[in-house]
């Protein structure tokens, strides 16, 4: 994905898809979140390339966009779904930067 493109992220029970993909180094892209489960669905990330978190939340059917900010090449950031349960039950994902 080149800097400043849109990755859009599919959550459904329990499962983000992708779940993992790569992103330029020092840059900031958007995250589409499309909600196409039955219940609410966030996408969280507790710190970005920037220091700040992120946290977006979508009812069924719903989508929502932010934007996200790489770090350094070789750096991950780990993003999860913060309802309760729902990390625990595998709703995570990474985004690998390069």
């Amino acid at each position: 994905m080149a800097s400043g493109g849109t990755i859009e992220i599919d959550a459904t029970e329990m499962s983000f898809t992708p779940n993992e993909f790569t992103a330029p180094a020092n840059s900031t892209f958007t995250v589409k979140l499309k909600n196409t489960g039955s219940v609410l669905h966030d996408f969280t990330i507790d710190k970005d390339g920037s220091g700040k978190k992120v946290e977006i939340k979508a009812e069924p059917g719903a989508e929502t966009t932010a934007e996200v900010k790489t770090g350094a090449a070789g750096s991950t950031l780990e993003f999860y779904c913060a309802q309760p349960g729902h990390k625990d039950a595998g709703m995570d994902g990474h985004i690998k930067v390069q």
